[in-house]
């Protein structure tokens, strides 16, 4: 919906929204530049609220913070060249999964393999940083199982709430974790370069 259309509604007796949506709009209100830009009332807010699976919402589902970010200017040959490199390096020898942090560290080895690999001094270079790529090609190939973790729709991934286990339509991993899996679904051509 529009600015408009959320205003119109917010401005009704009765609301009915999700929470996730109510949170991301409180967001968008605070970054709002224009008093044309609100979404929520202003002048009046709300006398109560009625919340379904209340535990749910405000326990379990808050642990997870509202991110409110902007789509990725990164090009998708990067992460599509990342995944190809992660493909072929080796547990354990070249990377660790940290199931607790839900996330994957490169070990000393396979830090100089991708460095060899990839033609790069540096993997942490602030100009042109490898290292959050190839984590997340490796995070999502260990940690993110289709049907389980995401669902597939429509050739997009469809993030699946770790508390309900339902698909949540609009959420999405940041850091560049939800491109990896994306990038991981549509597949990708053998790295031709390959590892030593």
């Amino acid at each position: 919906m529009s600015p408009e259309q959320k205003r119109a509604a917010y401005a009704c007796d009765v609301t009915y929204v999700t929470n996730q949506q109510l949170g991301f709009d409180y967001l968008r209100d605070q970054m709002a530049c224009t008093p044309a830009e609100l979404r929520l009332r202003s002048e009046e807010p709300f006398a109560c609220a009625i919340v379904d699976e209340a535990d749910s919402v405000l326990i379990d589902e808050g642990r997870t913070p509202l991110v409110v970010s902007t789509q990725s200017t990164i090009p998708s040959e990067k992460y599509t060249t990342a995944l190809q490199v992660a493909s072929q390096l080796e547990k354990a020898t070249d990377y660790s999964v940290l199931e607790k942090e839900k996330t994957c560290v490169l070990t000393e080895v396979g830090e100089v393999k991708v460095a060899e690999v990839l033609g790069k001094d540096d993997l942490f270079d602030p100009q042109d940083p490898w290292a959050p790529f190839i984590v997340n090609s490796l995070t999502a190939k260990e940690l993110y199982q289709r049907d389980r973790q995401y669902l597939v729709r429509d050739g997009k991934v469809v993030v699946v709430d770790e508390f309900t286990g339902r698909p949540v339509d609009g959420r999405s991993w940041s850091d560049g974790l939800q491109q990896a899996t994306m990038t991981g679904v549509l597949g990708f051509r053998p790295w031709s370069g390959g590892i030593k």
